[in-house]
């Protein structure tokens, strides 16, 4: 990994700098403050407790949601990157009218925050992403299409997020996010220096409902 690129950086696009998270509708209080909740949101299952299991090659992580807090005047849900039982590190993902968006990485926001599932996409929808986080540059852009997914926890049939040309910082990278319904993000593969991660999902536990 290019030690141009800071871990908020390479937040604003995988989870908590490694990894992708998921998000399903139904709860007000992801909501931003003047806007109600969208109907449409059921490849992102947002709920405090739900609890993503992933592997990446050899190495074995969690994501958790623990508790909705408001940062950057959204109300977000805080994501926990958990390994071998221990919080390590947290994001805050948000819902506004239009998409599910990455609003902060350990207190360092993403400004404009980072818009990577749009939450009536359809498949050839594309947008472009023009941000910073933590002072570094942030473009590309971003394509709807449809999939499959063969992981341990299963085969499912997913939406998925292209990013082929993304520049961060300088630093050209590719990635491919899988979401299947009521379930979340099930696999992401990330691309950049030469490095090829793939991380699948081994487990999903629902939290309250």
């Amino acid at each position: 990994m290019s030690l141009r690129l800071s871990r908020g950086l390479l937040a604003a696009l995988l989870c908590l700098g490694v990894y992708g998270l998921a998000y399903r509708g139904g709860s007000a209080a992801l909501a931003a403050d003047d806007d109600k909740q969208p109907a449409s949101t059921r490849y992102y299952p947002l709920a405090v407790g739900n609890t993503w299991h992933y592997q990446a090659g050899s190495n074995r992580y969690q994501i958790k949601l623990t508790k909705f807090e408001k940062v950057g005047g959204l109300q977000c849900a805080r994501l926990e990157l958990i390994i071998n039982g221990k919080a390590v590190s947290y994001e805050h993902v948000a819902v506004t009218k239009d998409a599910v968006v990455r609003v902060a990485f350990e207190n360092k926001e993403a400004k404009p925050p980072i818009e990577f599932l749009k939450l009536q996409a359809k498949a050839g929808e594309s947008w472009k992403l023009d941000a910073k986080v933590d002072g570094q540059p942030l473009k590309g852009k971003f394509e709807v299409g449809e999939g499959d997914a063969k992981v341990p926890a299963g085969t499912y049939k997913t939406l998925t997020v292209t990013g082929k040309d993304l520049e961060a910082n300088g630093v050209k990278m590719s990635l491919t996010y899988h979401f299947a319904e009521n379930v979340g993000l099930v696999k992401q593969v990330v691309e950049w220096a030469g490095v090829k991660v793939v991380s699948e999902l081994e487990k999903f536990e629902p939290g309250k409902k």
